[in-house]
């Protein structure tokens, strides 16, 4: 029988909401699991402003591989808003932490999410790790923060599409 792998989103208390198939939303506050129409990230008069982060983790519900899970990963598909807006990324954080510190929601120095295609995806293994422990979270933890820079367009992106992906043995 194959395991149940979700993907959570995470709270500061490393409790999460489950968001397999479900919208993650980038806000001026530090909301989680609204999905809220408040709080909006808005075009900053000058420079740029970016939003709280958003932490994504791997959780294994109740049935366990036969084997283990590995190789975790994560891609886009290469153009996170590209054509839809002047100025406005998601970067990721690259340490593949698997807790964070209290400085949760402070710019994070990461790699832009373009860069993590289907033909180069990014590792949230933290190293060559074999999970097989049931209902607890595991592996790296993939930290989101979007920058809306003052020459973006006016308007509500489009919805985008972060794949997870790991092997089951």
């Amino acid at each position: 029988m194959a395991a149940t792998v979700e993907v959570h989103e995470m709270g500061a208390t490393q409790s999460g909401w489950q968001r397999d198939s479900k919208t993650v939303r980038f806000y001026a506050t530090n909301a989680t699991a609204t999905q809220a129409a408040t709080n909006p990230l808005v075009i900053p008069g000058a420079a740029s402003d970016w939003s709280y982060t958003k932490q994504l983790r791997f959780y294994m519900g109740a049935t366990g591989p036969s084997g283990y899970v590995a190789s975790l990963k994560f891609y886009s598909d290469g153009t996170m808003w590209n054509n839809e807006a002047s100025k406005v990324m998601v970067t990721y954080d690259k340490a593949n932490r698997s807790t964070w510190g209290a400085n949760v929601d402070t710019d994070i120095s990461g790699a832009n999410i373009k860069g993590a295609t289907s033909g180069a995806k990014a590792s949230l293994c933290i190293s060559a790790s074999q999970f097989t422990s049931t209902s607890t979270y595991f592996g790296g933890m993939l930290r989101l923060q979007m920058e809306v820079g003052n020459d973006a367009s006016p308007g509500t992106l489009g919805d985008k599409t972060i794949t997870f992906q790991y092997d089951e043995q």
